[in-house]
C-alpha cells in the first residue's frame, strides 16, 4: 500500500515539475508568398514575455511553460495564436496574412490594438512603405490620394517645407480649424501653421508642424473618419484624428539591424501660367517706360537691331544710366509716336521670366537607422537630415542669399523593457531641428510672381541692382531696377523686381522641436492590464523677416523678429481588463483618466524706417519699434471609458464615452459612441469566392471646445471704434497706458458638437487576397462658435456666441487586394472613391461669413451652399440667366455681391496598381479631383495688364468691321478711336483694313471687339469687372506617383555581402497634371490652411520631381 502511495506522489510530483518546466521556443515568420517578416511581436499569452523575429524573420523566446500559448502580431497582418504541445520547442514556420486579411490589426484610439473585423466604424490604414516610396518631402503631400474622405491641398507647391491643408469628410466648422488632431504613440500633438505677420492673402506660406516628423519612423498610420471612432478624443477630435505609430526595434541574429538610405531629387517646374509676347509695355498700342501695363505696341512690327538709347546728355530726354549686375547699361528710350509706335525700342528680342525664376531644384534626404531586440526589450535609433534647394532662384538669381530652402535634421529613440512578467516600460523621443527660407508670394507687391507676371515680355529683368547715375552725373549705389522703375532712377519700384526680391528680402524660420512620451504597463492578471502614459510637444518657431530700405512693401524698410513658443503636456491612466462570460460571450472592458495643457507665447519687435540702411537686420536700427507679446494656456480634463462585447464570434458592440471640462468653458461636456459588428458570412457557407462579410453601424458625438480666452473680453492697445472699421483710433497712451477691448464677454459658450451615424459594409474574396468596403455617413455640426456683430452704441464690434450651423453626408469606397498571381509574377490594385456634400444650415444674423481673400472675391461661408463657396462680383443677368446687356451689347456689372462658385469637388478617386517580379517592383498611383470651381484672380489681374497669354491675339478687321463693330469705349468702332488719336494711325493698312490687338466676342447682342479698354477700363478685367468672369473648372487628373524598385535579397548576395538587402528605386512625381484650368494648378489655395479656399492669386507653382534612392539593411 506504500509502496502504491509513494509512486502516485513521485507521478504528481513529477507531472508538476513537467507542468511548470520552462523551455526556450524559436521558429520562423513568414508571408503567404514565404518571405520572411522581421519585427513580428512574438508573445507568451497572457504574459509580458515577447520577442520580435529578427530581419531574417526567425525567432528564439525563453523561459516559455510548457504547453503555452504563443500570439504572433504586426500592425496591418493576420494575428495568430499557436498552441504548442507537449515538450514543443520548435514551431516551425509560421504563416501570416498580409493587410486586408482576416484579423488585420489597427491601431484605434489611444493607441491600441484591435482586429479590424471586430470594428463597427470606417478606419483605414495607411502603409507606411507607400508613404515613403511617394519621394515627397513633406508627410502631409504624402498622403494625398491615398485614403478615401482625405483630402490634401498644397499652400504653395514650390516652396520647400511649406504646409498644407487636409481635411476629413468635408469641413465641419467655420471659425475653428478645420484640420484633423495628430497623434503620435497616443500622445496628441500640434499641427499648427500660424502665418503671424503674414497676411493669409500675401507674404510667406508657413510650414505645417506634422512635417517636422521624419516618415521613415513611421510603423503605421490609422485614420480615424467618424465621430465613434473619435469619440474617445472628445473636443478635440471634430475633424476627425491620424493615429500615427513610430517604429520599435527588431531582432536580429547579428544582434541589431542597421538601415541605411539615400535620396536625391530633381525638381522642376510642373507648369506654366501662359504669359503674351507679342505685345510690349506701353499703352494705346505706343510703347511707354512710364507705362506699368502692356497694351504698347507690337514687338514684330518693330524693325530689328538693338534699341534707340538716348545717350547724348544733351539729347531730349537724357536722364541717366544705370550699370546693372548683369554687365549692361541701361539709358532712356524714346516712347512710341502715332507714327513710329514702337519709340526707340527698335529690337525685337523679348525674355522668358520663366527661364530668369525658375531653376532646377534638388533635394537630399539621407536616413540611417538602428533596431535590436531581445526577450529583454527592444531599441529603435534613427538619425535623418532633409535639404532642399527649391525651384525657385533661376539663371538671373546669382550667387545671392537664396531664400527658397528648406534643411530639417531628426533624431529619434525608442526604447521598451520588459521588467519580469508583468511590468513593461518604454520611452519615445523625437528631435527635430528645422531651417528655412521661403519666398513673398500672393498679394504683394514685393510677391515674385505678382512682380514676374506682370513685367512686360521686352523688360530683361536679369539686370535688377547696380548703380544709378542721374543726368548731373550723381551716382546711386545700390539702387533696384524694375520695369516701372525703369533706371532704378527712383528708391519706390512700386512692384520689386522678382530676383532683387530673391537676393535681398529675407524670410528665415528656425523651428526646434521635441517630442517625448513614457508609458508604464503592468499586467497584473492575466486579464488586467494598468498603462500610465505621460507626453510632451514642445516646439521653439524663431521667425526674421527682413525688407531692405527700398522694398516696395515697406519702403524705409522693415525688419521684424518673432519668437513663438509652444508646449503640450498630455498624461493618460488607463485601466484595460478582458472578461470571459462562456464560449460565446466575451469581452473587454476599459476605463481611464486624461490630462491635457498647452500653453503657448508670442514675443515679437517690429521695427521700420531703417536708419541705417546698409545694416544687418537688428532691432536696434530704428527709432520706430513696435513690441508685443501674447501668452496663452488651454486646459482640459476627460474621464473616458470603453466596451467591447463579443457575442457568439460573431457580432461586436463596442462603446464608448468620454465627459471632458475645459478651462475656457463653464461648462463640461458628455461625448458618447456605439458602434456594432456583425460578421454575417459566417452565416453562409464556407467558399473560395466570397470569404468575409462584415455589416457595421457607428454612432458618435465629438466636438470642439471654445478657444482660449473667447469667454473673456480680451484688451488690445489699438483698436478703431465704430461700425465696418470707421472711426478714430483710441491711443491708450493718453490716457496712462489703458487699453481697449473690440469683443464684449461672451454669454455661457457650449462647445461645438458633431453628431454623426455611419453605416457600411467591408468585404473580402478570393482567399483573402481582395477586400472592398462602403461607407455611408451623415453627420450634422451645432453650436459653432463664431464672432457676430453686436450694435456700436454698445462700446463693442461683436461677441463671441453659438451661432451656427453645418452637415455633411457623403460615401466613401475602397477596394485593394492581389487580382493576379502566377509563378513570381503578382499584380495589385488598389483605389478609393469619396464623395462629400456640404451644407452651411444656419448663420445667425448674417447670411454669409467672410473666411478670406478680398472685398471684391472672396471665400465665405453662405447659408443654404457649401463651406468657402465663392462670393463676389458678377453680371446683371435676366431671371433665366441670361445676361443683361448694354445699348451696345456688352454686359453689365451687377450692383450686389453673389455666390458665384463652389470650391469643393464633386468626387475624388485614387487608383493605383503594384506590379512585382521577382525583385522588380512597379507602382503607381492616379489621383483624380472632378468637379469644383476656383476663382483664377491671376488671369483676371493680368487681363488688366495686358501680359496674359490670352491676350497676344493679333486679328485683322476688313474696312466695314473697322467702321461698324464697336467696342466698348462709349460704343466707338475702331476707325473713330484712329481717328481721336486713341489707336495709332500706323495701324491702318494700305488696303484699308485694320491690323487690331483684340478679338470679336457675341454676349448675345450681336458681335462686339474686346480690345484694351475694354480691359483696362471696361469690366473685362479683374481691376475693373465682375469677378464671375474669372471662376473655371478646377477638375484635375494628376500622376500623382510612379515607382520602380529592385530588391537584392538573395542568400548567395547575402553570404557575399553580408547585408539582408539592398533596394533600388526611381520614382516619378506629379509625372503629369491633366486639366481645363488656365493657371497654374487648380490644387492650388491662396489662404492656405485656414478654412478659406478655391482662390487663386499669383500662388506659387508646384513642382515635378524625379528621385532616386537607395537603402541598404545589414
Amino acid at each position: 500500500m506504500k509502496s502504491k502511495l509513494l509512486l502516485t506522489l513521485i507521478f504528481l510530483v513529477g507531472l508538476s515539475a513537467y507542468a511548470f518546466s520552462q523551455v526556450t521556443v524559436s521558429g520562423t515568420v513568414t508571408d503567404k508568398s514565404g518571405s520572411p517578416l522581421p519585427g513580428v511581436n512574438v508573445i507568451e499569452k497572457g504574459t509580458s514575455n515577447g520577442v520580435a523575429t529578427d530581419g531574417s524573420g526567425k525567432f528564439s523566446l525563453n523561459n516559455v511553460r510548457n504547453g503555452s500559448t504563443l500570439i504572433f502580431s504586426f500592425v496591418g497582418f493576420q494575428k495568430r495564436e499557436v498552441k504548442l504541445s507537449p515538450g514543443q520547442t520548435d514551431v516551425g514556420a509560421v504563416v501570416m496574412a498580409e493587410e486586408g486579411s482576416l484579423n488585420e490589426v489597427v491601431v484605434t484610439a489611444l493607441g491600441l490594438e484591435q482586429n479590424k473585423d471586430q470594428t463597427g466604424s470606417a478606419v483605414t490604414q495607411v502603409a507606411p512603405k507607400a508613404l515613403v516610396r511617394s519621394g515627397e518631402p513633406q508627410l502631409l503631400n504624402q498622403l494625398a490620394g491615398k485614403a478615401a474622405g482625405v483630402s490634401i491641398v498644397s499652400n504653395s507647391g514650390s516652396d520647400p517645407g511649406s504646409g498644407s491643408r487636409i481635411t476629413i469628410r468635408g469641413a465641419n466648422s467655420i471659425g475653428g480649424s478645420v484640420q484633423p488632431l495628430f497623434v503620435i504613440d497616443g500622445i496628441p500633438m500640434f499641427n499648427t501653421t500660424s502665418q503671424l505677420g503674414s497676411s493669409t492673402t500675401a507674404g510667406v506660406v508657413q510650414q505645417s508642424r506634422v512635417n517636422d516628423l521624419n516618415p521613415n519612423d513611421i510603423a503605421s498610420m490609422e485614420v480615424l473618419k467618424g465621430a465613434a471612432a473619435a469619440a474617445l478624443y472628445g473636443a478635440r477630435a471634430l475633424n476627425g484624428v491620424i493615429l500615427i505609430t513610430t517604429k520599435d526595434g527588431v531582432a536580429n541574429k547579428k544582434g541589431f539591424t542597421v538601415t541605411i538610405g539615400s535620396t536625391v531629387s530633381i525638381d522642376v517646374l510642373n507648369r506654366k501660367a501662359p504669359l503674351q509676347t507679342a505685345y510690349a509695355q506701353g499703352t494705346l498700342g505706343r510703347f511707354s517706360t512710364t507705362d506699368f501695363r502692356s497694351w504698347g505696341d507690337r514687338i514684330a512690327d518693330r524693325p530689328g537691331g538693338p534699341n534707340q538709347f538716348i545717350t547724348d546728355p544733351n539729347a531730349a530726354g537724357y536722364a541717366g544710366f544705370f550699370d546693372a549686375n548683369n554687365g549692361q547699361r541701361y539709358y532712356a528710350l524714346a516712347n512710341g509716336t502715332d507714327t513710329q509706335p514702337y519709340g526707340g525700342k527698335t529690337s525685337r528680342e523679348t525674355f522668358d521670366v520663366y527661364d530668369a525664376l525658375f531653376r532646377t531644384g534638388v533635394t537630399f534626404n539621407n536616413n540611417i537607422s538602428l533596431s535590436s531586440a531581445n526577450d529583454k526589450g527592444s531599441m529603435y535609433i534613427s538619425l535623418s537630415n532633409l535639404a532642399q534647394n527649391g525651384i525657385i532662384g533661376g539663371s538671373g538669381a546669382g550667387v545671392g542669399r537664396g531664400n527658397s530652402t528648406y534643411n530639417r535634421t531628426t533624431a529619434r529613440l525608442n526604447l521598451r523593457r520588459f521588467l519580469g512578467k508583468i511590468f513593461t516600460v518604454s520611452a519615445r523621443t523625437a528631435y527635430s531641428h528645422a531651417v528655412s527660407n521661403r519666398v513673398q508670394r500672393g498679394s504683394n507687391i514685393s510677391g515674385i510672381l505678382l512682380g514676374g507676371w506682370r513685367t512686360p515680355a521686352d523688360f530683361d529683368i536679369t539686370g535688377y541692382t547696380g548703380t544709378y547715375t542721374d543726368a548731373n552725373g550723381t551716382a546711386f549705389t545700390g539702387r533696384q531696377r524694375a520695369y516701372r522703375n525703369y533706371l532704378g532712377a527712383n528708391e519706390n519700384s512700386r512692384y520689386d523686381n522678382p530676383l532683387w526680391i530673391i537676393n535681398n528680402i529675407l524670410n528665415e524660420n528656425v523651428v526646434d522641436r521635441f517630442i517625448g512620451s513614457g508609458e508604464v504597463g503592468a499586467d497584473i492578471f492575466p486579464w488586467l492590464n494598468i498603462t500610465y502614459r505621460l507626453g510632451v510637444d514642445h516646439f521653439v518657431d524663431t521667425r526674421e523677416d527682413f525688407f531692405p530700405s527700398i522694398a516696395s512693401t515697406n519702403l524705409g524698410g522693415q525688419y521684424e523678429f518673432n519668437s513663438l513658443t509652444s508646449t503640450q503636456l498630455n498624461s493618460d491612466l488607463i485601466i484595460r481588463g478582458s472578461f470571459k462570460v462562456n464560449d460565446n460571450i466575451s469581452g473587454t472592458i476599459l476605463a481611464g483618466i486624461g490630462a491635457n495643457e498647452r500653453k503657448s507665447s508670442i514675443n515679437s519687435a517690429l521695427v521700420s524706417s531703417l536708419v541705417n540702411p546698409l545694416s544687418q537686420p537688428t532691432l536696434a536700427n530704428s527709432n520706430t519699434r513696435l513690441p508685443t507679446s501674447t501668452f496663452n494656456t488651454i486646459r482640459n480634463v476627460g474621464y473616458f471609458y470603453q466596451a467591447n462585447f463579443a457575442l457568439y464570434d460573431m457580432v461586436f458592440l463596442n462603446t464608448s464615452g468620454r465627459y471632458e471640462e475645459w478651462s475656457s468653458m463653464e461648462e463640461g461636456f458628455f461625448y458618447p459612441s456605439v458602434d456594432v459588428a456583425f460578421q454575417f458570412s459566417k452565416l453562409l457557407p464556407k467558399n473560395d469566392i466570397f470569404t468575409f462579410g462584415k455589416l457595421r453601424a457607428a454612432w458618435g458625438q465629438v466636438g470642439r471646445a471654445a478657444p482660449a480666452y473667447a469667454d473673456q473680453a480680451p484688451f488690445f492697445s489699438n483698436v478703431n471704434i465704430g461700425d465696418w472699421g470707421w472711426g478714430s483710433t483710441f491711443n491708450g497712451a493718453g490716457y496712462g497706458g489703458a487699453a481697449s477691448q473690440t469683443a464684449t464677454a461672451a454669454s455661457v459658450l457650449r462647445p461645438e458638437v458633431k453628431t454623426e451615424i455611419e453605416v457600411g459594409i467591408d468585404a473580402r474574396f478570393l482567399k483573402n487576397r481582395v477586400s472592398a468596403s462602403f461607407t455611408y455617413y451623415t453627420n450634422n455640426t451645432t453650436d459653432l462658435i463664431q464672432a457676430i456683430n453686436v450694435a456700436p452704441s454698445t462700446g463693442f464690434l461683436n461677441r463671441q456666441a453659438n451661432a451656427a450651423e453645418i452637415e455633411n453626408q457623403g460615401y466613401e469606397f475602397e477596394i485593394s487586394g492581389e487580382v493576379f498571381r502566377s509563378g513570381d509574377f503578382s499584380v495589385s490594385l488598389n483605389a478609393n472613391y469619396a464623395r462629400n456634400i456640404n451644407l452651411v444650415k444656419r448663420l445667425e444674423g448674417t447670411e454669409q461669413i467672410f473666411l478670406g481673400g478680398f472685398t471684391g472675391t472672396s471665400s465665405a461661408a453662405i447659408q443654404g451652399y457649401q463651406l468657402g463657396s465663392i462670393w463676389g462680383t458678377g453680371w446683371q443677368k435676366n431671371d433665366d440667366g441670361t445676361l443683361i446687356l448694354d445699348a451696345n451689347g456688352f454686359p453689365q456689372q451687377a450692383t450686389t455681391p453673389q455666390f458665384l462658385g463652389d470650391p469643393n469637388p464633386n468626387y475624388r478617386i485614387g487608383t493605383g496598381a503594384t506590379l512585382t517580379y521577382k525583385g522588380f517592383s512597379l507602382n503607381f498611383l492616379i489621383d483624380i479631383s472632378s468637379g469644383g470651381e476656383i476663382w483664377n484672380g491671376t488671369r483676371g489681374a493680368l487681363y488688366f495688364f495686358g501680359t496674359h497669354g490670352d491676350q497676344g491675339h493679333t486679328i485683322t478687321l476688313t474696312p466695314a468691321e473697322a467702321a461698324s463693330l464697336k467696342t466698348h469705349s462709349q460704343g466707338r468702332t475702331v476707325d473713330q478711336l484712329i481717328a481721336a488719336g486713341l489707336y495709332p494711325s500706323a495701324n491702318r493698312n494700305p488696303d484699308g483694313s485694320v491690323t487690331f490687338r483684340g478679338r470679336k466676342a457675341d454676349f448675345g447682342g450681336g458681335t462686339v471687339l474686346l480690345d484694351e479698354l475694354w480691359y483696362r477700363s471696361g469690366p473685362g478685367s479683374g481691376f475693373t469687372g465682375p469677378s464671375e468672369q474669372f471662376i473655371e473648372d478646377a477638375s484635375w487628373v494628376r500622376f500623382r506617383e510612379l515607382t520602380l524598385s529592385y530588391t537584392l535579397d538573395s542568400k548567395g548576395f547575402q553570404n557575399f555581402t553580408g547585408m539582408q538587402n539592398i533596394r533600388f528605386t526611381f520614382t516619378g512625381r506629379n509625372l503629369f497634371l491633366w486639366t481645363d484650368y488656365n493657371g497654374i494648378d487648380p490644387d492650388t489655395n491662396l489662404t492656405g490652411s485656414t478654412n478659406a479656399l478655391g482662390l487663386d492669386y499669383f500662388n506659387n507653382p508646384s513642382t515635378r520631381s524625379f528621385i532616386l534612392g537607395v537603402v541598404g539593411t545589414f
